[in-house]
């Protein structure tokens, strides 16, 4: 969460620059991320047979405002394909 919102809203020097949209945020710490280790056959995106490590977000990461983002609940965590996290209720 802290770093789909700090992307998107740059502090200190890089302040009076804009930040990334919700869409480039995500896709950094996603698909990027795994083109950049190129891990890209094995994750980076939801598809069958691809590695399954998620979190799901109480707000949409891409249209939300990125302090709803950075203060988001998050029901469920995935690793591995298994569940290690799920809020209740």
């Amino acid at each position: 969460r802290a770093v789909l919102a700090t992307a998107r809203a740059p502090r200190g020097a890089a302040s009076d620059r804009t930040g990334l949209t919700g869409l480039q945020a995500l896709e950094g710490c996603t698909s990027h991320a795994a083109l950049a280790a190129g891990e890209q056959a094995l994750a980076g995106r939801i598809a069958v047979g691809l590695r399954a490590d998620l979190t799901a977000l109480g707000v949409d990461p891409v249209e939300a405002p990125a302090d709803e983002v950075a203060d988001a609940p998050v029901p469920l965590t995935v690793t591995g394909g298994h569940i290690v996290h799920r809020t209740v209720g």
